[in-house]
């Protein structure tokens, strides 16, 4: 691997891998760098369940659940299912576009 000079001949680093990933991934909301496996750097960002359900099979009153490994969409005992109008949808707030 090669290394880069700096303009006073050192070795640079890296020194924003977060700045990269948020260039890159423009669009994403919260989006990081993260070496958790100590081995690579990855871009990742935080998702909330809940609205993944929601989206997913259009129903207000779903809930994520995990089990075990799994994450499963639950309706809440005694919650009726509410359809959501039509989309498209704006991904981050289910709000009509």
């Amino acid at each position: 691997m090669a290394s880069v000079q700096t303009r006073k001949g050192r070795t640079s680093g890296i020194g924003d891998m977060s700045g990269f990933c948020r260039e890159k991934f423009k669009t994403a909301h919260n989006v990081r760098a993260s070496d958790e496996d100590r081995k690579d750097w990855r871009c990742v960002m935080d998702i909330d369940k809940d609205v993944v359900c929601v989206w997913q099979h259009g129903d207000k009153n779903l809930t994520a659940v995990q089990e075990g490994t799994l994450w499963v969409c639950h309706r809440p005992a005694g919650a009726p299912s509410q359809p959501l109008s039509t989309g498209p949808y704006r991904w981050n707030s289910l709000e009509r576009a």
